[in-house]
This record gives structure tokens, C-alpha cells and sequence, in this order.
């Protein structure tokens, strides 16, 4: 049998079943706020990590050098310190985005939309 046929198998088979336990977008997003710290931290790692690699970050230090770290990795040890310290303030909000934590917190449609433009 074909291993493409194996693998496309798999994917429809927890695609059925997580799709069976998705009620809402909170559900989908953040997995009803039912992961906790390490999984979330988990998870935010191997999506920077995957993105950097598709990105060619190896082959960006291989051509420029050590020097790319400052802009590839650090941003990365930034972006899971934050998690840590927002992911508490985002659940007494009890949102999913941190534009709509500049929303309810600063009480800005402003500060809103220009966090929607960051992720843009």
C-alpha cells in the first residue's frame, strides 16, 4: 500500500475526531483553554521552529553567520517569555487574541487594530 494512502488515512481520521469535539472557535484556537502552561509553551515552540525552518533560518546562519541569531532566535525566547506572562492576564480576560486584549484592557479600538496589523 501506498504510504501516501497511510498518511492521508491518518490525517481524515483525527481530522474526523477533532472535528467531532470542536464546538466553537475557542475549542479550535486554544483547545478550550484546556491546555496549560508547558503544552501551550510546547506547542508555541515547535510552530516557531517549523516556521523558521521553512523560512530557511539554517541557511541563513550558514551564509551570514552567527549573527543571525539576534533576529531568529532570541525573538523566539521573547515570544515565550511573553507567553508566559500573558497567558494569565488572557485567561482573566478570558480571550483568545491578544488584539482583543489591548481591547479590553485599554478600552482601544485602536490599540486593537493595530495589534490586528502586527499579525497581518
Amino acid at each position: 500500500m501506498n504510504k501516501s494512502i497511510i498518511y492521508l488515512s491518518f490525517l481524515l481520521f483525527f481530522g474526523k475526531s477533532g472535528f467531532k469535539v470542536t464546538n466553537n472557535a475557542r475549542d479550535y484556537f486554544v483547545a478550550g483553554n484546556s491546555l496549560g502552561l508547558a503544552s501551550s509553551i510546547f506547542s508555541f515552540c515547535a510552530t516557531w521552529f517549523s516556521a523558521a525552518s521553512m523560512q530557511g533560518v539554517t541557511g541563513t546562519v550558514y551564509a551570514y553567520g552567527i549573527s543571525t541569531v539576534l533576529y531568529s532566535i532570541v525573538p523566539w525566547l521573547l515570544g515565550a517569555v511573553l507567553l508566559m506572562v500573558m497567558s494569565d492576564k488572557m485567561r482573566e480576560y478570558d480571550i483568545i487574541t491578544l488584539p482583543e486584549f489591548f481591547y479590553y484592557r485599554y478600552d482601544s479600538r485602536f490599540l486593537q487594530a493595530l495589534g490586528r496589523e502586527q499579525y497581518l
